[in-house]
């Protein structure tokens, strides 16, 4: 007999979780936790090694798509599923590139979430049908300098938006001085002379 797929739900509405436990139960997919916040799903991953994250993108305590590294870093095989209202192009694109297995919007019917989870927990990519659409018209998800990591370029997104090292520190819950070695590595790989030139390669990339 097949082990059951488990699965961590991260949203903080209460009456969609308590959907999705019902229908999950139904088709015999165990949800081992329950989280509403990205710092909870970390948590949750590191207690329950699940095989499926099911993810919004907004959370109370930062973006589900900042969060994707910190859970794929506690178990690099773990599929993660965005589930969300957001159907912007851009969050698309970035939640794939962070890493995450598939992205459904919100209206997808049952069967669609049951069809996306099993998908992803067997190592599929996997669009809603909506964005599925968009993806085949044309939508590029590879993200702007792939030579840096996810957050190097956040943190090149804020030096382009003239933040200086301790406001990104800030920003990103890190420290000045790790901010300032994120610049560091950021200039060597642009080739930049300085953040000045950093921002304007940034800007003209659109970022």
């Amino acid at each position: 007999m097949t082990d059951p797929i488990r699965v961590v739900l991260v949203d903080d509405h209460p009456m969609l979780i308590d959907g999705l436990r019902l229908a999950l139960d139904v088709e015999g997919i165990s949800v081992v936790g329950v989280a509403g916040t990205a710092a909870e799903a970390a948590a949750l991953v590191g207690e329950q090694a699940p095989d499926v994250v099911v993810m919004d993108v907004h959370l109370p305590d930062g973006s589900g798509i900042h969060a994707l590294s910190r859970l794929l870093a506690l178990q690099p095989r773990l599929g993660i599923l965005m589930l969300t209202m957001a159907a912007d192009d851009h969050l698309i694109g970035a939640a794939m590139a962070a890493g995450a297995s598939g992205y459904l919007l919100k209206g997808a019917s049952r069967e669609e979430i049951v069809r996306a989870i099993r998908a992803v927990a067997d190592g599929q990519v996997i669009f809603g049908s909506s964005v599925g659409r968009r993806a085949v018209a044309g939508l590029n998800f590879a993200p702007p300098f792939p030579q840096l990591t996810q957050r190097e370029r956040e943190v090149l997104a804020l030096v382009a938006a003239g933040h200086d090292n301790p406001a990104i520190a800030r920003t990103l819950h890190i420290s000045a001085k790790t901010a300032a070695n994120h610049v560091s590595a950021i200039l060597v790989k642009l080739g930049a002379a300085d953040r000045t030139q950093a921002a304007l390669i940034a800007l003209k990339a659109g970022l």
